[in-house]
């Protein structure tokens, strides 16, 4: 699977939630049952942020089996790979919104984490960019 890869220490209080690609992406678990999701939330708040602030976002790796690993949600996944798309080309939000016909504002909504854009807006913004986002389905483990 394509994610990132997660660091769970159990101690005294819980479980500390940290991921290498993202210093900045601690959090702490009282409950085993909790980790995952709150990993996952954790991770998603990680890559808003950066794409916020308009910083890099480090690509998702092959977590092998065996490794522990964190895949954000498909909608997250999708902008955080458009974001990474546009600084690999050095395309700002002006050009984009140029090439798609709509104001910045839409571009804006399109890197936003927290705001749910449509499939064919996402496809549309990867299309401009030269680029074809692919899905896959995967069992979960």
């Amino acid at each position: 699977m394509l994610g990132y890869a997660v660091k769970i220490t159990k101690d005294s209080q819980g479980y500390a939630v940290r991921f290498p690609a993202f210093p900045e992406a601690v959090t702490y678990v009282d409950r085993q049952e909790d980790v995952v999701a709150q990993a996952v939330d954790c991770l998603e708040e990680a890559l808003a942020a950066r794409i916020a602030d308009r910083e890099d976002i480090p690509l998702p790796v092959l977590v092998s089996h065996g490794q522990k690993g964190v895949v954000p949600g498909t909608q997250v996944m999708a902008k955080a790979l458009l974001w990474q798309a546009m600084r690999a080309g050095n395309v700002r939000m002006a050009d984009l919104a140029c090439s798609l016909g709509a104001d910045q504002k839409a571009v804006d909504r399109l890197l936003d984490c927290h705001h749910a854009s449509r499939l064919d807006q996402i496809d549309s913004a990867f299309k401009a960019l030269g680029k074809r986002l692919e899905l896959a389905i995967r069992d979960v483990t």
